[in-house]
């Protein structure tokens, strides 16, 4: 009899291993009914025949949610028919003993209780079916499996005297990226005196963290700004021990002390399901260490001591230029317009960012529609469908046409400024061209394409699997295929058969790239007829700078649109304009050149092995580029400071003192229909929620 393979991939399956599982005492998973538990960076149950009568769940509970044949959406219902082969007390039991492995969803939504709970009922489950309706189980969770988010903020008042960047660290590390300290002291911008940046280590998006890591984050700030206050004006942070050649960095004794006196009282603070959580004691937060350079050498000799001064010199406000990295599935193209476009828009000229995710989905469709043109096979990586491969093809998509529309504005380091040397190889991060990206990706084509391969080699080998008839063959192809999801070199071992039948599609994607940037091509032609048809709608495209001003400013702006967004300045360029005036220039024409241009050198570069590497994001590189956690892998995107995640997590600093997000930062988001009406405002639950929406979506396969 056939049997029933439940698979649990995504949303908030947990880490206990499959041993952990068996052995858990009041689950009797292995006596009752599952046959084995199996990880292939998935947890699959296959139920004995003991569990037949249940083989008809997943279709039913498929059908009465519309979902599509091969979606994998994992619920509750997949593992609790694993539970329904005894008692209904033993069910129970079972059902019990899942939950508190993790294994089962937690925050899941009400429509997957409600809908496993029909489903089991149609089974002719009836009891089971009740058992899933009221129970209070799925409240266990892998938190790592959730996407993570870290703050930066810099305040310019406050002064590092330091030649290297990073400072001090907690000894205590990341909770999502070990190798990371939960928190760090930096200096930023500037040479031997740098401006004061405070860095916590990235958590998962839960409210109860972020809103201990923003108490984190006051606590430090406080303290320093109150130090330099009552020691005005040097406060040393890193002193050297001169008993060691070369003398070895040291804390400032004053400061950890002063640390020290506050450590209690702080972790009292935290919450139970936040920072106490994964602390665990108030004494792992005692410990600040001197930081070494990114390079991992320590401090030179000539860079001691380490001091602080400026908040009480300094005239002006201090104020924390805040910005969040954040984490979302891998193929994130595949929910752009609906999941991906809310992040881009904060309080800051809401018109001009959703423009710019409007017409990065538009660039990113076009290119699509055009690949397929050229290559009829890979018509099968732009369906829309639920495989992995589609995903990520859809986020490669959105990566290309985001740096190519970056691209083609200015850049005030450029060797030429005019419309006719526009180069995207020379893609320079500075802060201009970062901030405007709004959301900038912490990754790279390279990467894109490597876990591409690694998503078309994996579902060939399953599919190979599925349409095996001989179980004695199927076992065998199973001990063959050993997958690595940690995102090495090592990954590509096991994609001999995947890789080998797949091989000559990846051929062909690179192959099409090169096509639509030669000028003279039928898909180049209907790329540019494309664009060109799409972009110059009413309110399609955001405006780009042609003549950038210094690190931040633009003196001349042009775009599609009679009534330009509300950050373009109220004056159009022309004769009476003075040359050093703000000016928007309505120039279809212009624009379009430069954008076309802009996207068919980005494809070029995307078609040649030895020039890939300059399709990346700005910013050091983080290890690993994509976090991978049980199978499931997130993409790194920096909000630069205006985007919704980085708005509703942004500090006040009120008479140089650290004010938390609250309730009353409301008022500035009146032009959020969705904000503006909700009864309870409470900004951590909110950037909680923004973050987690992408990720809940990631795995019911909706796209637009």
């Amino acid at each position: 009899m056939e049997k029933l393979a439940a698979t649990l991939t995504a949303a908030f399956f947990a880490s206990a291993s499959a041993s952990r599982l068996l052995m858990h005492s009041h689950c009797p998973l292995d006596e009752m009914c599952c046959g084995g538990i199996e990880d292939h960076g998935e947890l699959t149950f296959k139920c004995k025949p003991s569990c037949a009568q249940n083989q008809g769940f997943w279709a039913n509970f498929r059908d009465a949610h519309n979902m599509p044949p091969k979606h994998n959406v994992p619920l509750l219902g997949d593992a609790a028919v694993c539970c329904s082969g005894g008692e209904a007390s033993e069910n129970a039991q079972c059902l019990e003993g899942l939950a508190d492995t993790g294994l089962l969803p937690q925050m899941s939504a009400k429509w997957q209780w409600e809908a496993a709970a029909k489903a089991l009922h149609t089974a002719g489950l009836s009891v089971l079916a009740a058992q899933v309706a009221s129970s209070n189980i799925g409240h266990h969770l892998d938190p790592l499996l959730l996407p993570c988010i870290g703050l930066e903020g810099e305040t310019s008042t406050v002064q590092m005297k330091t030649k290297q960047k990073p400072i001090l660290e907690l000894e205590v590390r990341s909770l999502c990226m070990p190798n990371y300290p939960l928190f760090q002291i930096t200096g930023d911008m500037g040479d031997d005196w740098r401006t004061m940046e405070l860095i916590t280590g990235p958590v998962p998006a839960v409210p109860e963290l972020l809103e201990d890591m923003h108490l984190l984050y006051q606590t430090v700030f406080d303290l320093i700004m109150v130090m330099n206050e009552q020691q005005h004006p040097d406060v040393v942070l890193v002193s050297a021990d001169e008993e060691f050649e070369p003398p070895e960095a040291v804390v400032g004794a004053d400061f950890q002390r002063a640390w020290s006196n506050l450590v209690p009282r702080l972790f009292a603070a935290f919450s139970e399901k936040g920072l106490r959580a994964h602390i665990r004691s108030s004494d792992v937060l005692e410990n600040w260490i001197p930081s070494t350079t990114a390079t991992g050498k320590h401090r030179s000799k000539s860079d001691f001591p380490v001091i602080m001064h400026g908040a009480e010199a300094s005239r002006r406000q201090s104020s924390i230029g805040l910005q969040a990295t954040f984490e979302v599935p891998l193929d994130f193209g595949r929910h752009w317009h609906a999941l991906m476009r809310p992040l881009f828009i904060g309080t800051w000229h809401r018109d001009w960012t959703a423009r710019l995710a409007g017409a990065i989905h538009i660039v990113a469709n076009s290119i699509g529609e055009a690949l397929a043109s050229d290559q009829q096979p890979l018509r099968e990586l732009m369906a829309g469908g639920a495989s992995h491969s589609e995903g990520i093809m859809a986020s490669i998509l959105h990566f290309l046409a985001h740096f190519a529309l970056e691209q083609a504005a200015d850049d005030q380091l450029a060797a030429h400024h005019d419309d006719d040397h526009i180069d995207v190889a020379a893609m320079s991060c500075d802060v201009a061209r970062k901030n405007d990206m709004i959301l900038n990706p912490r990754f790279d084509l390279k990467g894109l394409l490597y876990e591409l391969d690694i998503a078309l080699a994996s579902e060939q080998d399953t599919a190979e699997y599925d349409s095996s008839s001989d179980e004695e063959e199927r076992l065998t192809n199973q001990a063959a295929w050993e997958p690595n999801f940690a995102g090495t070199k090592t990954a590509h071992r096991s994609m001999s058969r995947g890789a080998h039948k797949f091989a000559g599609l990846r051929t062909l994607l690179i192959k099409a790239f090169g096509s639509l940037s030669e000028t003279s091509s039928k898909p180049a032609q209907l790329l540019r007829d494309l664009l060109s048809s799409r972009l110059t709608l009413p309110g399609a495209s955001a405006e780009i700078c042609v003549r950038q001003s210094g690190l931040t400013g633009c003196m001349h702006w042009v775009g599609v649109d009679q009534e330009p967004s509300s950050r373009m300045p109220t004056k159009h360029c022309g004769p009476d304009v003075a040359s050093r005036e703000p000016c928007y220039e309505l120039n279809v024409e212009r624009y379009l050149r430069r954008v076309l241009e802009a996207v068919r050198q980005t494809l070029e570069l995307a078609s040649d092995d030895r020039r890939r590497n300059y399709l990346h994001g700005c910013g050091h590189p983080i290890s690993p580029t994509f976090r991978s956690h049980r199978g499931r892998k997130f993409a790194r995107f920096e909000d630069r400071g205006t985007g919704r995640v980085a708005t509703l997590l942004q500090p006040k600093v009120v008479k140089n003192r650290f004010e938390m997000p609250n309730e009353e930062d409301r008022s500035q988001w009146h032009q959020d229909e969705d904000l503006s009406s909700i009864g309870h405002f409470h900004p951590f639950e909110l950037a909680a929620g923004t973050i987690l929406r992408p990720t809940f979506s990631a795995y019911r396969v909706e796209t637009d």
